[in-house]
């Protein structure tokens, strides 16, 4: 899991474009959801997106979905 988390890492920071970055955040948040959904820290939610087909994790409870940008900022649910 490392060396993929630090691939998709250095990915993102070299994405042109924002759906290569989307898609290598997509990547890096797997892990971070598996982790907040066995570890369940304070002020930490995990939602999902079932158009994006994918999790992320956030502070809060208002959805901020990070897939779509502005046209579905609100689009999730809590997980």
């Amino acid at each position: 899991v490392k060396s993929s988390v630090l691939s998709s890492v250095l990915k993102l920071k070299t994405a042109k474009t924002m759906d290569e970055a989307r898609s290598e955040f997509k990547t890096l948040s797997r892990p971070s959801a598996a982790w907040a959904e066995k570890a369940k820290p304070a002020g930490i939610n995990v939602m999902y997106c079932s158009m994006a087909d994918a999790k992320w994790v956030q502070n809060g409870e208002a959805v901020q979905n990070p897939y779509y940008g502005d046209d579905m900022r609100t689009c999730g649910v809590k997980h």
